[in-house]
């Protein structure tokens, strides 16, 4: 009985622990499904936030092929975007018939990409561009001078009629850690290339190193058909809360063949005769630099902090000639932006520090120019035979033998303008000799956004900004034989820009192009011919505020979102009155207002890999055109000018010259890829 008694124990203990086990493998059962949905649901959860935070950041980037091997990965897509444009008194605000365009155009981008581990990765995206009917169109090869014996007779450039793919981006990214066993927690990596790179918003430093023609209307993203070559190295000091980046690009290199160096740029230099060779070194270059701090005020929000700075040497501009200019410029600035799950905004602020050096310099050169029988000839164009001060245009200087040793081995001095050559009957004009000089850089700017989601689906935003402004520091226009000596440039230079907005966007005056902004216009005591009204452009001279909204909705089983936005816009330094009566610039300020721009942009999601997009817009000229209107930007508006009546009139008004008429445009299309 005992026995028994034991085994029944033993029976009982063996049902307990059983028992006991299949509890705990139920219990165990339950809670690896319950922790499996859970993590579904946190999956799902965090798949939304992402597609989300896509549809606000404008990502929907496809893959047409993925291949992975070992660490290996290759990834292929392609993107299509074909449009039209049609724009009206975009130019200058014209009523003529002929201030009008309209064109399509199509553009592909196609990607590679490649990674080994985490350790390499690269990118190449290849572009092709084309408006519809127009092969030489886009891609055309740089301009250069002609000349005819001595004289230059003009430039010319050529197009290449065929279409091809161009590299737009190309680069290697290389993680430091793996590459030289560096063990740390922090990530720093090394890029080398053609890629995009940017300070703050892109005012200061922007992306736009080779920006294709063309008119209002299109994005940032496709105006850029090529990104500067540059180094990057860039990391963490403290993982997903401080990062840096040190960056260096040259923009043009002019030391990279025997032949640059040796060409005579310098021909025209006051004092260069005897030497007007480049020499060695001339390199166009920038550096720039920044933090990116990422802070969670209270855990609700990320605020990013980013301060940073740029500097960008350039030992040849072109004022009136090639290379008769250098440049220093340095542009602190510091950034800040936040947003949570209904409130966003930002503000940056940024100055120039620095200067342009203008070299001394002959203004004379040899001209193609016709006698009054018909006959080709060559003439000076700062050499004349009776003295300026006396007479008006008085006749240039043919290039004989004998005016060629005079002219060639005469004294170079600001000081000898408008005075005879040593008792040979030939004078030097008025202009001739411009004196060195230097122009302060003192410019800044500061814009600010904020934007408040009433729900996923519907935002207020407001804008407002300023950049300073000044007149051309090496056009004078009172005096011709005056230049600012040490004087100071107050407009903002910012470098590769094409910023046209954040939460409120622009689609006439700040962006990739802009509407037509001119400064002063000469006095009728210039006599150069070739000196016009400086036109300003990017974003400088500038103050403007706006508000906008963004509403998501579906109608018709699609996706669609608006865009309206309202903006305004003044100088922020005036500038002189133009009379077109008079056809000369009167001694008073325009009135600072530029004008109101309304516009709208509309996307709409067709299908998973097709969008359709439309952006229209009117800007309405203020009281600022008005006080200039007529003032001409080139040669042939100034004949046009010429051409009218004593009341600035004609009768048909079918020439185009700066008005005050309503511009408008209408820009559409699809976006395809995958």
């Amino acid at each position: 009985m005992k026995i028994n008694n034991f085994f029944l124990a033993q029976l009982i203990i063996l049902f307990g622990l059983n028992s006991s086990f299949l509890f705990s493998e139920k219990l165990y059962e339950k809670k690896k499904d319950n922790l499996e949905e859970k993590i579904d649901l946190e999956k799902s959860e965090l798949e939304k936030r992402i597609e989300e935070l896509e549809k606000k950041l404008g990502s929907d980037e496809r893959t047409i092929l993925e291949l992975e091997k070992d660490s290996y990965k290759f990834k292929l897509s392609f993107k299509n975007r074909a449009e039209a444009f049609y724009g009206r008194s975009l130019e200058l605000f014209s009523r003529s018939t002929l201030d009008q365009v309209l064109y399509w155009q199509s553009t592909w981008d196609l990607k590679f990409s490649t990674s080994v581990g985490k350790c390499l990765r690269s990118d190449i995206v290849l572009r092709n561009k084309a408006r519809w009917g127009n092969i030489n169109s886009i891609n055309h090869v740089t301009e250069n001078e002609v000349k005819l014996k001595d004289a230059v007779t003009g430039k010319h450039k050529h197009a290449l009629g065929k279409l091809f793919f161009w590299m737009r981006e190309g680069w290697v990214e290389l993680l430091l850690n793996d590459a030289f066993n560096i063990q740390a927690q922090n990530r720093h990596y090394l890029k080398v290339g053609a890629f995009p790179f940017k300070l703050g918003r892109g005012i200061s430093l922007g992306e736009a190193y080779a920006v294709s023609a063309g008119l209002l209307g299109f994005y940032s993203n496709n105006v850029i058909d090529q990104y500067a070559f540059g180094i990057l190295y860039h990391g963490d000091f403290v993982k997903d809360k401080l990062s840096y980046d040190i960056y260096g690009a040259i923009l043009e290199n002019q030391s990279d063949s025997f032949n640059n160096v040796n060409d005579k740029v310098y021909a025209m230099e006051i004092g260069r005769r005897d030497n007007p060779e480049r020499g060695f070194g001339h390199i166009n270059f920038l550096f720039a630099s920044k933090l990116d701090w990422i802070l969670h005020p209270c855990d609700v929000g990320n605020l990013t902090v980013e301060p940073y700075i740029l500097f960008n040497l350039n030992p040849e501009q072109k004022i009136d000639f090639p290379s008769d200019a250098s440049s220093k410029l340095a542009t602190p600035g510091l950034y800040v932006d936040y947003e949570n799950d209904k409130f966003e905004f930002g503000v940056e602020y940024a100055m120039n520090i620095g200067h342009q050096s203008v070299r001394a310099w002959d203004r004379n050169k040899v001209l193609l120019d016709r006698a009054s029988d018909g006959t080709a000839i060559f003439d000076y164009s700062h050499v004349v035979t009776k003295d300026p001060n006396v007479v008006t245009n008085p006749p240039k200087a043919l290039e004989s033998s004998k005016n060629k040793d005079i002219v060639n081995n005469s004294p170079q001095n600001p000081n000898d303008n408008g005075k005879q050559i040593d008792s040979t009957g030939l004078y030097n004009s008025i202009t001739r000799f411009r004196k060195a000089y230097i122009n302060k850089y003192a410019g800044f700017m500061i814009v600010a956004d904020a934007a408040y989601w009433f729900n996923d689906d519907f935002k207020v935003a407001a804008t407002i900004g300023m950049a300073s402004g000044d007149e051309d520091p090496n056009q004078d226009v009172d005096d011709p034989n005056d230049s600012d000596v040490d004087g100071v440039y107050s407009g903002f230079i910012g470098l590769q820009e094409i910023y046209n907005g954040k939460r409120v966007q622009s689609v006439f005056v700040i962006g990739p192009n802009r509407i037509p902004r001119p400064l002063s216009f000469p006095s009728n005591e210039v006599p150069d011919e070739d000196l016009f009204a400086s036109n300003a452009s990017g974003f400088t001279n500038l103050v403007y505020g706006g508000v906008g909204l963004e509403w998501t909705t579906c109608g018709c089983k699609k996706e669609f979102t608006l865009r309206p936005n309202l903006l305004a816009y003044w100088q922020e330094s005036p500038t002189k009155k133009f009379s077109i009566a008079q056809k000369m610039t009167i001694n008073q300020f325009a009135n600072k207002y530029l004008g109101t721009e309304l516009n709208l942009f509309l996307d709409v999601k067709l299908l998973k890999n097709l969008k359709g997009f439309f952006v229209g817009g009117m800007f309405v000229p203020g009281q600022h055109y008005k006080d200039v209107r007529g003032k001409p930007l080139n040669a042939d508006q100034r004949e046009i000018l010429d051409d009218l009546d004593s009341t600035g009139e004609n009768n048909d008004n079918s020439d185009p010259i700066l008005g005050t008429n309503t511009a408008w445009s209408l820009n559409w299309g699809f976006e395809y890829q995958f």
